[in-house]
């Protein structure tokens, strides 16, 4: 039987020649006109106006008189040849799937998988190449559900430490071996008792720091995942971690804001949940006001029903103005955890939500907003609801939201925008259905997703073509740390995985302990130790808890000389601030290691870091930025901005990882983009991504608007089909 796939891709420039205004010459390399790349202004005078517009009139009907005589013809991809299992996110986007620990991405196409990119460094390069296609997987052929065929067989290939796959390449059958790398097999009762969960979290964890930017943010404005990577660091409970998730902490109260609007509800709720958990991990008092602040801001954000919307109550329109109780759960789960801290919250604002959610219990499922209930599996929503009832101690409650969770397993993958709340926090509250075969049921079900989503870096990035795009186009940042959450079940670390009340969310404590508190927020840990007798278990945890914090002083004093050694002064200066906010300015050592870490003005250093602030990811349509990098890349004294540098001027614009920068650059530049050079390159570089979001579209239509490109869409690649 023949096949349909993907067999090329091939550049299509987006217009080439003239602007239809400005008669400005088109860059090839970017899609836009050079007068753009290069900064210059558009002006016209009246007579040539006129003429621009006489000659776009006859143009104008020229074209139609064309497209009349024509057949319509679809230059972005052949739509008669793409079987139904594509997955393109229509004409605009292409959205990474990833295939595995492999180091590839691409498309699925019917029973097959087409490899779009293989990652420099990962597992596949040298070995596959773009345009390959995918058969068959250790011998086995794909068949009609290619990603679960092969998140099947990377159980096999983890065992053994290799990949066999069967290849197109170019009209010829190939095989080729992957080196995997080797974790072994999944225990039976994954993810507890099981070495490969645990090593899974970790490279998780490790993924996450290592793309971690120094203030403490991501590459992005996902507060949703920056919480979930937040706790992921929590919930391994690796000291070596504490550093990392205390940086995210602190990084937000720089840009937490309760007067903004919009969809900013799920931004409180997420990083309230992550650091109530992160204050009764650490018991690191100075995140306590902003737990504080959100509190209040989620409490004059409330509904009068008791659940939440996106955004400030009440608003105009959908987005402000409806109830939305996938965002809500997680406010109300936010108070909760907020009010163990020992910070006063507002009570009737927790009592509303208590209320209103309660009221789905034993009736089906929760629903989307303030209505009966929907008998589909929730998107989350009952995870949600059931680990937000466990918090209040409402064990029935919460084990009747673990059964239906449980009892639906086969639609978590349905709802709302994708099922991305589903896996997240499914994998979370599954495990508290007292009939545990369910969840073991559900896990086995879904092992193969978590396979192929799992990344060769440890990174996760969950399928469009299951999730939903609006889930995959922001890239690892968002995934990472909620997949991770299933593997760190086992350690029930966190309050929302199931700890009991720990010794920070305790009151009323006997005198040894409260005063072994009193020692621990003094730094005085051999104190501590003679005073704390390991006889209960809050003595135990407290024990446990000064050990990792002794750990974490010294493994972060270490992770400063390594910045510094690595020309990091930046990220340097930043863990050295937060440590001694940490510690109280308790520790003598720091004053000098803060003395240590400034960098003088305009030294080498710091000009290579504002010069790779001011023109990261604009080296394609930006030719001032282009130059700067190089300048870097060159510049042996830039530190670790050469590295970055070079980094980036080796990633090819066709990479799909600047989809994942599209919507950050969008957000920062867009407002300012008719005034400002830098501004303009960077929409331009949003409109050039290959592939993308709807930031893509926005920027393309705006640009197209002004006069800047001839065509709508920036349309640089075609998808071509043909059979083998």
């Amino acid at each position: 039987m023949a096949h349909s796939t993907l067999s090329a891709l091939t550049k299509s420039p987006t217009c080439s020649g003239r602007s239809h205004l400005g008669n400005s010459p088109i860059d090839l390399a970017t899609g836009c006109p050079q007068s753009l790349v290069s900064g210059k202004a558009f002006r016209f005078s009246l007579p040539v106006i006129a003429c621009l517009t006489l000659a776009l009139t006859l143009a104008l009907a020229s074209v139609a008189a064309a497209a009349a005589a024509a057949p319509v013809k679809d230059d972005f991809f052949r739509t008669d040849e793409l079987g139904p299992g594509v997955t393109l996110c229509g004409k605009e986007y292409y959205i990474p799937t990833v295939f595995g620990p492999t180091g590839m991405n691409g498309w699925i196409l019917n029973d097959t998988l087409v490899v779009r990119e293989v990652e420099n460094g990962s597992p596949a390069d040298g070995i596959a190449m773009p345009n390959d296609i995918i058969l068959a997987v250790n011998g086995q052929a794909l068949g009609e559900s290619p990603l679960k065929t092969l998140g099947l067989a990377i159980e096999a290939s983890e065992r053994t430490g290799r990949m066999d796959l069967s290849v197109m390449r170019a009209g010829r059958k190939e095989s080729l071996a992957i080196p995997i790398r080797k974790l072994g097999a999944f225990g039976a009762d994954w993810p507890y008792e099981c070495s490969k969960s645990r090593a899974i979290l970790m490279d998780a964890c490790k993924y996450l720091a290592g793309i971690q930017n120094p203030d403490g943010t991501f590459d992005g404005r996902i507060y949703v995942g920056f919480g979930l990577d937040g706790l992921a660091w929590l919930a391994s409970q690796d000291p070596n971690y504490w550093e990392n998730a205390r940086r995210l902490a602190y990084s937000y109260r720089k840009s937490f804001d309760p007067d903004a609007y919009g969809t900013v509800n799920w931004g409180y709720a997420y990083m309230g949940v992550f650091l109530a958990e992160y204050y009764l991990q650490t018991g690191d008092r100075s995140v306590l006001p902003l737990c504080r602040q959100i509190a209040q801001v989620l409490a004059r954000n409330q509904q009068s029903s008791g659940t939440w919307g996106h955004g400030p109550y009440p608003g105009e329109g959908y987005v402000q103005g409806g109830s939305l109780n996938n965002c809500g759960l997680v406010c109300w789960m936010a108070l909760e955890l907020i009010k163990e801290t020992g910070t006063p919250i507002s009570e009737p604002a927790l009592a509303r939500a208590t209320k209103f959610f309660s009221r789905f219990i034993d009736h089906g499922t929760t629903p989307y907003g303030d209505h009966r209930p929907e008998f589909i599996g929730g998107n989350g929503k009952n995870a949600m609801a059931g680990v937000a009832l466990s918090l209040l101690g409402d064990q029935a409650g919460s084990e009747y939201f673990a059964r239906v969770l449980t009892d639906t397993y086969r639609t978590r993958n349905t709802g709302h925008t994708g099922g991305y709340m589903g896996f997240i926090w499914g994998n979370v509250q599954g495990a508290q259905n007292p009939h545990y075969p369910d969840y073991r049921r559900m896990l086995d079900y879904w092992t193969w997703l978590m396979n192929v989503s799992r990344r060769w870096d440890g990174g996760f990035l969950l399928p469009e073509s299951i999730i939903d795009a609006i889930y995959t186009y922001r890239g690892p940042i968002l995934s990472t740390g909620g997949m991770a959450q299933v593997y760190a079940m086992p350690a029930r670390a966190l309050r929302i995985h199931g700890a009991p009340k720990g010794i920070f969310a305790a009151r009323d404590l006997p005198d040894d302990l409260a005063k072994g508190v009193a020692l621990f927020h003094a730094r005085k840990f051999d104190e501590l130790r003679k005073t704390v007798k390991p006889t209960g278990d809050l003595a135990r945890e407290l024990l446990a808890i000064a050990g990792r914090a002794e750990s974490d002083i010294e493994l972060t004093l270490d992770k400063i000389d390594a910045a510094l050694a690595d020309g990091n002064p930046a990220l340097a200066r930043q863990m050295a601030l937060d440590l001694d906010t940490c510690t109280g300015g308790q520790d003598p050592r720091m004053q000098f290691v803060i003395q240590r870490t400034r960098v003088a003005e305009s030294s080498p250093l710091d000009m290579a870091g504002k010069l790779h602030e001011r023109y990261k990811y604009l080296t394609y349509t930006h030719p001032p930025a282009r130059q700067a990098f190089e300048k870097l890349a060159a510049d042996p004294n830039a530190g670790v901005y050469q590295r970055l540098a070079r980094r980036e001027l080796a990633t090819p614009p066709t990479a799909s990882q600047w989809i994942f920068y599209g919507e950050l650059l969008y957000e920062d530049y867009s407002p300012i983009w008719k005034m400002d050079d830098r501004a303009q390159a960077a929409i331009a570089r949003v409109a050039s991504i290959r592939g993308g979001n709807w930031t893509k579209t926005v920027s393309s239509d705006a640009l197209y608007e002004a006069g800047v490109l001839a065509d709508r869409l920036a349309k640089d690649w075609t998808a071509l089909a043909a059979p083998y």
